[in-house]
């Protein structure tokens, strides 16, 4: 699961960058996170019976969407677009080998 998760975020990481070149970063950001929005809300709606859903949670579950994946995926989109893909992908590497961190990045 760990290597599929990394494998995920790698490919994503290369497709924004990529998208980046021919857009801007709030296009970037909000196409990311609506179509992150309606695909998660379609696995949910498919994947977890009606009769689960807690609605007490509802409001804890909606900030979270809004503090941690909507901010996430705008601070990683800036973040690619500041420092590119690959040095970005490096960057937690880099806080303890920053000469060959970006030594490896070219």
């Amino acid at each position: 699961m760990a290597l599929s998760s990394a494998l995920c975020a790698s490919l994503a990481t290369i497709l924004i960058h990529r998208g980046l070149q021919g857009s801007s970063f709030w296009a970037g950001a909000w196409i990311n996170v609506v179509v992150g929005a309606v695909a998660a809300w379609t696995a949910a709606l498919i994947l977890v019976p009606f009769d689960q859903y807690s609605w007490q949670a509802v409001p804890y579950f909606a900030l979270s969407g809004l503090i941690g994946t909507t901010g996430g995926r705008l601070f990683r989109i800036l973040a690619i677009e500041k420092v590119g893909a690959r040095l970005r992908s490096l960057m937690p590497w880099m806080q303890k080998r920053s000469v060959k961190g970006v030594q490896a990045a070219y």
